[in-house]
């Protein structure tokens, strides 16, 4: 428990730093055309696959389109980011090592001070899951190549280097 507190304070810290990078607002902005009807590449500029886009887009809608909305956002992910971690470093590695994993990661300069709207999170979400598949010896062999087709589909999706990860996790799965 005590974990799970200290992995939510860098979280909770960042909440309340407000800074914008340069490439926020763009991005900001993408999801939020999406949100209100636009397309991507047919109604303006932009650079990624907009899978990305078009969930923020839904969670826009939920939530409103504001820089904390987002922030909110983005600071959930990098906290399941950081218990996934620890899930993940557990299961190949002692306690300590999965609990210094996450805190390491949690606080992170690049986590707590980065940008608002940031893929690099959700692609780091899809691929901590893709690998915890790879060890759920609850799942056939059929089952976790599907979820890791999927969850990496999606990574790729996110954000085009994503390929990067998926040949790590699937090349050391192949070895």
């Amino acid at each position: 428990m005590w974990l799970l507190l200290t992995l939510a304070l860098p979280r909770l810290l960042r909440l309340f730093y407000p800074a914008i990078w340069v490439e926020d607002d763009f991005y900001l902005e993408s999801a939020f055309l999406v949100r209100a009807g636009l397309r991507p590449y047919l109604d303006f500029v932009h650079p990624h696959m907009p899978v990305l886009e078009f969930v923020v887009s839904l969670w826009l809608r939920i939530f409103g389109a504001s820089c904390f909305s987002i922030e909110v956002l983005n600071e959930t992910i990098l906290y399941l980011v950081s218990v996934l971690t620890y899930k993940l470093a557990i299961r190949v590695g002692s306690r300590f090592a999965a609990i210094s994993a996450a805190v390491l990661y949690g606080f992170s300069s690049l986590t707590f001070r980065y940008h608002v709207f940031e893929r690099e999170s959700f692609s780091a979400l899809l691929v901590l899951l893709a690998a915890l598949s790879a060890v759920d010896e609850n799942l056939t062999p059929a089952r976790q190549r599907i979820r890791q087709i999927v969850l990496f589909v999606l990574d790729c999706s996110v954000k085009l280097t994503g390929f990067v990860s998926a040949a790590a996790v699937l090349g050391y799965l192949f070895l």
